[in-house]
């Protein structure tokens, strides 16, 4: 195991996906192309070089890949589906995909999910757990029964799908008269609706 610790803290923009087990596995070097899983301390454990075909040199007392526990949040984007393509090229298998439902994704976004359900299924992946933040009973209904009132005002018909996904983040808005919680500078809604709703799994 070789010591190469980045010098500071400046240095932890080059990483790119995080471990549970506190390591790292780096963003591709700018020279030459080498990708770099480092442990807790910083240990450099093992390096996939351009043009190995997937073969891994493999350093001192490594970190078997297989028992590290990555869990990856999918938000349907490009970035997240980009990092998740990256890894299976990569052959890091991540022991769950997750993605956080607020109700108000684009329709492109909801067209995607089986089209990427599907990729990870044939990719060996695991398919992606849909999350929603799951308000109390009575909080709930508030929402929905907000979200109904505006369909009637503007003479908008729901279908049961449309309604139950209008009836999280945006029967919050409608519900409680307010905004995102970004309006004001704050990233309460992304706590609150996503990270939340994917913690209990």
């Amino acid at each position: 195991m070789t010591n190469d610790k980045p010098n500071n803290a400046d240095d932890h923009h080059l990483l790119g996906v995080e471990l549970s087990d506190g390591g790292v596995i780096e963003a591709p070097d700018e020279a030459n192309g080498e990708i770099r899983r480092r442990d807790v301390h910083g240990n450099t454990e093992e390096v996939r070089r351009p043009g190995d075909d997937g073969n891994v040199q493999k350093l001192a007392n490594p970190t078997d890949w297989s028992r590290s526990t990555i869990a990856v949040c999918w938000g349907g984007g490009v970035d997240s589906t980009a990092l998740i393509i990256r890894l299976c090229k990569l052959g890091i298998r991540p022991a769950l995909i997750t993605m956080a439902d607020v109700g108000a994704e684009k329709p492109g976004t909801y067209e995607f999910i089986p089209v990427f359900r599907q990729w990870c299924l044939d990719s060996g992946f695991p398919e992606p757990v849909m999350c929603s933040y799951a308000a109390q009973a009575k909080t709930a209904e508030r929402y929905r029964q907000a979200v109904v009132e505006v369909a009637q005002r503007l003479g908008i018909s729901l279908t049961a799908q449309q309604l139950t996904r209008l009836s999280r983040i945006y029967g919050n808005m409608v519900g409680n008269e307010t905004l995102p919680g970004i309006a004001f500078g704050m990233k309460s809604c992304s706590i609150k609706w996503k990270l939340e709703a994917q913690e209990p799994i």
